[in-house]
């Protein structure tokens, strides 16, 4: 007797599907975490903070480049304004 293989559960995919999209979109997980119907926030922070840490990244390349264009000194002045700010 075999075991029968078991298909990936479909809607489950789209769902997944879905919720990436949300996140890559820049919807808050808290949102998404509420529409998915998860009791916690954890357990949708668990499953898709791979792709907050991506976003993450890809906005601060993005910002970089947008610094990077008005010139090393203008960027420069703006790191140490905000040192100044700190102190």
């Amino acid at each position: 007797m075999s075991l029968p293989v078991s298909k990936p559960n479909k809607p489950h995919r789209k769902l997944t599907g879905a919720a990436f999209d949300a996140v890559n979109d820049g919807i808050e997980i808290y949102y998404i975490s509420k529409r998915l119907g998860h009791a916690v926030i954890q357990v949708t922070l668990s499953t898709y903070s791979h792709l907050l840490d991506a976003q993450r990244n890809a906005q601060a390349e993005k910002a970089m480049t947008a610094l990077a264009k008005i010139g090393s000194q203008k960027v420069h002045n703006f790191a140490e304004a905000d040192k100044n700010q700190q102190n």
